[in-house]
């Protein structure tokens, strides 16, 4: 900007001589005129030689410079309309940023992303708070070791090189995980390569969810069950029909012995049988008894 005030400065001080030549040359003519009648021939000569001074002024200096001075300001135009653009490209870019990282954030999952060297390059808000940071940027730069679960440390970064060397994505994988206040909890990891422009693995991104109150519903759920299995394989049924003498009651069994009704149904069945006598029996049994002793005499 310096040298182009300079330029313009220059560029008014030629213009000005130009015209202060002029006007002195229209001055001494017009005296003269008034002094003769006539340009003498020293004030013709002399303005031929200043014409030619500010002619050989104007081709050589100024024209040049208006050219220069020209190119400049369309030089200055387009770098303008370039800040421009890439001021307009950048908001873009900012606004593209912040709507990332609102998704990534509303999410329930942890997502993070690291280098070859295992180093992390960012995370979302929930996966910073695992690590025990405030804020994702505490995370950038660090490693497993000086994260919250740096007891399993070396089981992550073990995985992290499988991905990337196999370039071989690990999907849903259950894992233990210590969080920052000391809880074991039981995380569900997938991780996959992150590629560069030239196709080259130099990363890798992966996504956890803390499964650990899941695990122990599917935990219960499991223990409901084989309670269950023992208890229905405890309990036996009596099925189909049943051949019964229609006077002693007795059964006959599967390979044609004729069985007690309370010893088929105990073999059968969980069901144990307690002797006793109904009413009608027992008055029965009292009527009996009493004719018999009739017909004895007594």
């Amino acid at each position: 900007m310096l040298i182009l005030e300079r330029i313009r400065t220059w560029h008014f001080f030629l213009l000005a001589v130009f015209f202060a030549e002029i006007l002195t040359f229209i001055f001494n003519a017009l005296q003269s005129i008034l002094r003769w009648g006539s340009i003498s021939r020293e004030l013709i000569e002399i303005g031929a030689i200043d014409a030619v001074v500010v002619s050989v002024i104007v081709t050589a200096i100024i024209i040049p410079i208006l050219n220069y001075v020209t190119k400049i300001n369309t030089e200055k135009k387009i770098l303008q309309d370039n800040v421009a653009k890439l001021t307009r490209i950048g908001e873009a870019l900012r606004a593209s940023q912040q709507i990332t990282e609102g998704i990534m954030n509303a999410i329930p999952a942890r997502v993070f992303w690291k280098d070859r060297n295992l180093h992390y390059l960012g995370c979302n808000t929930a996966f910073a708070h695992d690590a025990g940071f405030a804020a994702p940027d505490e995370v950038v730069g660090k490693d497993d070791y000086q994260m919250g679960w740096h007891a399993q440390a070396d089981l992550y970064r073990r995985n992290d090189r499988e991905v990337i060397e196999n370039c071989c994505p690990r999907l849903l994988v259950e894992e233990p995980q210590t969080t920052a206040e000391g809880k074991a909890v039981t995380v569900l990891t997938s991780k996959i390569p992150l590629y560069n422009s030239k196709g080259q693995v130099n990363g890798v991104l992966g996504t956890y969810m803390d499964i650990t109150e899941r695990k122990k519903v599917e935990e219960e759920r499991e223990r409901l069950l084989v309670e269950l299995r023992e208890a229905l394989s405890n309990i036996r049924t009596l099925k189909g029909l049943l051949p019964i003498c229609s006077y002693c009651k007795k059964i006959r069994d599967d390979k044609g012995y004729w069985e007690l009704l309370d010893a088929y149904v105990s073999k059968h069945t969980d069901a144990q049988f307690s002797h006793g006598i109904c009413p009608e029996c027992a008055e029965k049994i009292v009527a009996d008894f009493e004719g018999l002793k009739r017909e004895s005499g007594h």
